[in-house]
């Protein structure tokens, strides 16, 4: 038995729009990508305003990019909106959590904008999920260092000495953290890097916390 008309009438239609529902999203699509592509174009060029308007516009068409929205974050930093792009990182992050780059880039504009403790718990994210990222771990260090979390930070770079010693930042963050735990003789060690390679102003101002903390 056949369906009554009405109901064959809508079939129809509905397999005939499917196709145009189809081509509506490739065009859509297709303008999502000439917008990301100018604002790539843009944001090379030093536009940072242009290259906003532009990813800005692709996610109000294809919403769900990630790549649209890891650029405008990145193109908010440069131009010092901060918050802004905190809000951009954590909705692509909502849309992909595992991004540990996207992660990376939140936990560095929350540290841009000196939000220390919110920083903290993005690198350690980002550690957790790639021990490797060594950047993290810095950042991470310094901000454990700026919350007068010491033993934070021996704790995190010193299984890192030998392959990080030479490294003036890794030594003037593990050393500033010695003094601070009264490990002097560790610290002058870190000290020593410091200078290795003539003085230096994180060299001093180690010096001068060692001085002040054994007076």
């Amino acid at each position: 038995m056949s369906p009554p008309l009405p109901y064959r009438l809508l079939s129809l239609a509905v397999v005939a729009l499917l196709p145009v529902l189809a081509l509506a999203q490739s065009e859509d699509v297709a303008r999502s990508d000439d917008l990301f592509a100018k604002g790539v174009a843009l944001h090379q060029a030093g536009d940072l305003i242009g290259a906003i308007d532009s990813y800005e516009g692709a996610l109000r068409i294809t919403p769900w990019r990630l790549d649209a929205r890891s650029n405008l974050g990145a193109a908010l930093v440069r131009l010092g909106r901060y918050d802004e792009a905190v809000v951009e990182y954590r909705q692509a992050l909502e849309t992909d959590p595992g991004q540990v780059t996207i992660r990376f880039n939140l936990g560095l504009a929350l540290y841009k904008s000196a939000r220390i403790e919110a920083a903290a718990t993005e690198f350690q994210d980002v550690l957790d999920n790639d021990p490797s990222q060594q950047a993290a771990r810095l950042l991470l260090a310094d901000c454990q260092l700026q919350m007068g979390e010491n033993r934070r930070v021996i704790e995190l770079l010193a299984p890192l000495e030998g392959e990080l010693a030479s490294d003036r930042l890794f030594a003037y963050l593990l050393g500033t953290a010695l003094i601070r735990e009264d490990e002097f003789q560790r610290g002058q060690a870190m000290i020593d890097v410091l200078f290795r390679d003539g003085e230096s102003a994180e060299g001093h101002l180690l010096l001068g916390a060692q001085h002040i903390r054994r007076e």
